[in-house]
């Protein structure tokens, strides 16, 4: 996403097929956002978005996030893993 600067869920099958391999997960699904200041704020929108809030809500044991800062500008980009075990 840095290099697009641009939110997208580009090489979601690639992550999601590592997890299915390396931790043994059942199924996979993935939140991403950008320009947010604060992980609180990124958590808010996806809380306030239906499809992003059913993953949070949804049927999973495990999450893992991610955030990283784009040295050049700043943009803090997350991204939000969740996976049934």
């Amino acid at each position: 996403m840095i290099t697009k600067q641009a939110i997208s869920h580009d090489y979601f099958q690639e992550r999601s097929s590592n997890l299915i391999q390396v931790l043994g997960a059942e199924r996979v699904a993935e939140n991403v956002a950008y320009n947010y200041n604060t992980p609180e704020s990124a958590f808010a929108a996806w809380k306030n978005s239906p499809g992003h809030r059913a993953n949070i809500e949804g049927d999973f044991t495990h999450f893992g996030i991610s955030v990283t800062i784009d040295p050049e500008t700043g943009r803090k980009f997350y991204t939000n893993m969740f996976i049934k075990k």
